[in-house]
């Protein structure tokens, strides 16, 4: 069990009274050790772990007691119920504070891990929209024998250039927010996209959606980075 795993059972049933628990039930009690995932929402092997060294060393403390003092009958051990598992602790409603206050710290840090799906498909239109533009004039300016041609799809990717870099980069900006996770890169992104639309307004359509999404992700990371500091 590692070190953080057993601190954080510790301060979950820090008010348990362990000495009455181990006079009614046995080691690896299937019914208790539910009970603990249930409430601290560890494995199951961490919990039973944790619950046999609680037991094993009051079990140690009786048999030096023991040895001192004639044995006594012993008592009848039978398995404490659900509702029976905390009722020796003053601090039952503190407990269940820390229960949910543990729980909701948990989902938090799982929602950190998680790619943001704006971001993500921001970063998917992004990516496509750029290869399509880049392709796109590539060919017009090199595809064709046609001297005209050429001449016009030049002047006419030279008027989309800006367009077209201010999209790149901020493709580039948005696949650094969906993996680092930065809010930052984020809002980088979104003005970048908000800059290619007004180098070349007419192509706003391309890139409208990528610069909501990335507003939103920017937003959500914010909001993600509060509450995993609380």
């Amino acid at each position: 069990m590692k070190k953080e795993t057993f601190e954080e059972l510790q301060e979950i049933f820090q008010h348990v009274d362990f000495a009455n628990v181990y006079t009614r039930m046995k080691f690896n009690d299937e019914k208790t050790i539910n009970k603990m995932v249930e409430i601290s929402h560890i494995e199951y092997e961490d919990c039973r772990t944790f619950l046999d060294y609680k037991l094993g060393r009051i079990s140690e403390q009786n048999h030096f007691i023991q040895q001192e003092m004639p044995i006594q009958p012993a008592e009848v051990i039978k398995a404490i119920s659900d509702d029976e598992f905390l009722e020796n602790t003053d601090e039952h409603a503190g407990t269940a504070e820390i229960k949910e206050e543990k729980k909701a710290k948990r989902k938090t840090k799982d929602k950190s891990k998680k790619i943001n799906k704006c971001l993500l498909i921001s970063f998917i239109l992004g990516s496509l929209y750029s290869i399509y533009i880049v392709v796109y004039f590539y060919n017009a300016v090199f595809g064709t024998d046609n001297g005209f041609e050429a001449l016009g799809a030049a002047l006419a990717a030279r008027m989309v250039a800006p367009h077209m870099f201010c999209t790149i980069i901020a493709t580039i900006l948005n696949c650094l927010a969906v993996f680092i996770k930065n809010k930052w890169f984020a809002l980088a992104a979104a003005i970048a996209y908000i800059v290619a639309m007004l180098m070349f307004p007419m192509y706003f359509f391309f890139v409208i959606i990528q610069t909501i999404l990335c507003f939103i992700g920017f937003v959500q990371l914010g909001k993600l980075k509060k509450s995993l500091m609380e």
